[in-house]
């Protein structure tokens, strides 16, 4: 809905209607694959695990292992797909031309709470480290 109030249909061209769907689907595929991670410290009883796990030995272990095996092995694949958007549409943004849509709004925040250092075991230069390109994408913009 936000995209249709923008008058010069820069936030959602319709020409890049299918890129900028499949793009918003990547990076709502990217969250709710990160969700469980995120979650259990906050909600555990939603993964089977009793109120004070977080605050066991046990639960901070399983928090930390959790969370760094996601950013170790599943947020190289999803910058990966975010990065050859940005490569298969000329470069700039992951939909193309020399304006953000709707879908890099979306991105660049997603993609910043990765470095923001407020997740717990998670390293603020993930993002960097991970895909440089992807970086210099959520700093462009």
């Amino acid at each position: 809905y936000a995209a249709t109030l923008d008058k010069t249909g820069a936030l959602y061209p319709t020409d890049k209607m299918y890129d900028v769907e499949q793009a918003i689907g990547v990076i709502g595929d990217m969250t709710r694959s990160w969700t469980p991670n995120l979650y259990i410290s906050m909600r555990p009883k939603a993964f089977g695990y009793p109120e004070d796990f977080p605050k066991t030995d046990e639960g901070k272990a399983k928090i930390a292992s959790m969370r760094r095996e996601w950013v170790e092995t599943e947020l190289p694949k999803w910058l990966g797909f975010l990065s050859d958007m940005i490569d298969a549409n000329g470069g700039t943004y992951l939909c193309g031309g020399d304006k953000p849509t709707i879908a890099d709004c979306m991105a660049v925040p997603t993609i910043r709470n990765f470095t923001r250092g407020h997740i717990d075991h998670v390293d603020v230069d993930c993002v960097a480290k991970c895909n440089p390109k992807v970086a210099a994408y959520v700093e462009r913009f």
